[in-house]
Parts: C-alpha cells; structure tokens; sequence
C-alpha cells in the first residue's frame, strides 16, 4: 500500500488561521492536540505563483517561496512541512519544522525512516509508547493520500 502526502502539521490554531488566510480546506485533528493540513498541487500552486526560483534539496514540492512563506507563518508558532513517496515499503520521505521564523529541524530528506520523526519532536509531539513513533503517535499512519475530493 502507498503513502503519498504533503501536508503541513501544527497546532489546530495555527493550521485554521493558516487554511483560512489561503482558502484551503478545514485541518484535520490529530492527537496530542495537533492538525494536519493536507496541500494538494493546486493548493501549492495557488499559494505560491509562478515562476518558483527552485526547490530545496530532497524535496518534490517545497520550493524556495513556499519554505519562505512556511517561516513567516511560523512566526505564531511551531509547525512541519512533510512529504512522503511511499509504495511497498520503498521510497522517500522528507520534513523541515519552524518555530518563530526559524527552521528547528531540516530541511532534510531521506529513504530512511527519520526526517518527520525528528521534526514532529521538534514541535511537541511525543511517543505515546515505546512500540511506536512520532509518526503513528500523533496519528499520521491513518493519512496515506489527499485528492481533489477532500476539500
């Protein structure tokens, strides 16, 4: 089974103002009192228009403008920017976290399981036992595509 997202992670305050001030659709709760805001290719595109200077290294989507605007939004507080490209078990995922208009964590790819671990613990989120990561604790694992029919 595949797992292919981008998605931003926050606090559910934060990701309201911010689907709001873009007119995205509404976040979705996690646990641990967090969100998850799913951004599909039209969002993107709608948020940042071309022409984009280029994309950070190891990511798909976050070009150079999104991870700017990212920062700025960070100003009222922690958040995550997360891809994933998974199928079988194989592929690649890749995560930065900001607080305050710094980057906490990343940007950082890898085909490892790692990057969104260590950036979701950048923002608060905790293993709720020891059997499991950041990833399933806060509820991701139950998130594994977003298209056009989920607005």
């Amino acid at each position: 089974m595949g797992h292919f997202i981008k998605a931003l992670v926050a606090a559910q305050d934060l990701l309201v103002s911010f689907a709001s001030d873009h007119g995205l659709r509404t976040p979705i709760p996690l646990e641990q009192g967090f969100a998850l805001l799913p951004l599909l290719d039209d969002d993107l595109d709608a948020m940042i228009p071309a022409p984009q200077t280029g994309h950070v290294d190891g990511f798909v989507h976050l070009s150079v403008e999104f991870a700017a605007l990212l920062r700025r939004a960070s100003a009222a507080g922690s958040l995550v920017y997360l891809e994933t490209d998974y199928f079988g078990g194989v592929g690649t995922q890749a995560a930065v976290a900001y607080r305050h208009g710094d980057v906490l964590v990343g940007p950082r790819a890898s085909e490892a399981v790692g990057p969104i671990n260590d950036a979701l613990r950048a923002i608060g989120v905790r293993v709720v036992h020891p059997a499991i990561d950041e990833f399933d604790s806060v509820g991701l694992q139950h998130h594994r595509q977003f298209d056009r029919d989920q607005r």
